[in-house]
């Protein structure tokens, strides 16, 4: 905090049940919508990435002996 500005400022003392609600509001206002990434959508796809990184990370092999199906 600029000390110079300390004058300036204000303080509320408030619950988070009002606080939240207020500037959630105040943040959704300001700014344009988002395209929905529709993540579970593209779950599979998501999901196999994850898995074959994970093994290719770890260099471990799947519970049945297997190398990892991807």
């Amino acid at each position: 905090m600029d000390p110079d500005r300390l004058p300036d400022a204000v303080v509320c003392y408030t619950d988070t049940t009002i606080a939240l609600p207020i500037l959630t509001h105040y943040a959704l206002a300001r700014h344009p919508k988002r395209q929905l990434k529709r993540l579970y959508d593209k779950r599979p796809a998501l999901l196999k990435a994850l898995t074959k990184e994970y093994f290719a990370h770890n260099k471990v092999k799947m519970i049945d002996g297997s190398d990892p199906v991807i």
